[in-house]
């Protein structure tokens, strides 16, 4: 093995390290569920949902089956490439978001001061005893208008070209 083949080596093993403490640092970040399976998307009970609406409002649904000792629940968001979380909406100051007691419920909420990029919508429940945990979390790609129109025309040309390949392979098939 040559000195070059080595040192590539021991660039990957130091990415691989670097990507791993990374995924720790994010890990240890979370509470709750999320701290428990990052990728977790079910609460006890429906699951995080988000629909957009438009350039700037996304509408998120959450339900749970069971909300022992929890006061509410708090919306947060981060941009996709970003680390911090900033707090939307909360129990306090949002009442849609205090618990429905324990025998859990449906919420939703709309944020209308989305842009167009990627968002993480996190859901985290506070205890009575102030206790918070991260329940579910979701990335949303918010288009723009005209990012919108690009995709449209590129599914109907994709459509239009399967279709018209199935027309050709019918009329020509020497079989019939």
């Amino acid at each position: 093995m040559s000195e070059k083949e080595e040192e590539e080596i021991r660039q990957i093993i130091k990415e691989k390290k670097r990507i791993r403490d990374k995924r720790r640092e994010e890990q240890r970040k979370a509470s709750g569920n999320l701290y428990y399976d990052s990728t977790a998307q079910e609460l006890s009970g429906t699951g995080l949902k988000a629909k957009v609406i438009d350039e700037n409002n996304v509408e998120l649904q959450w339900g749970t089956k069971s909300e022992v000792d929890c006061k509410g629940f708090i919306v947060r968001r981060r941009a996709a490439k970003a680390e911090d979380f900033e707090t939307l909406a909360s129990y306090e100051n949002y009442g849609p978001l205090v618990s429905k007691g324990p025998e859990g419920g449906t919420y939703k909420f709309l944020d209308t001061t989305a842009s167009p990029g990627g968002w993480f919508y996190r859901i985290s429940e506070k205890t009575s005893t102030g206790e918070e945990s991260d329940l579910s979390q979701c990335l949303v790609e918010i288009q723009t208008e005209d990012e919108q129109k690009f995709t449209l025309a590129a599914t109907v040309g994709i459509a239009l070209t399967v279709v018209l390949a199935i027309v050709a392979g019918i009329s020509i098939d020497p079989i019939q």
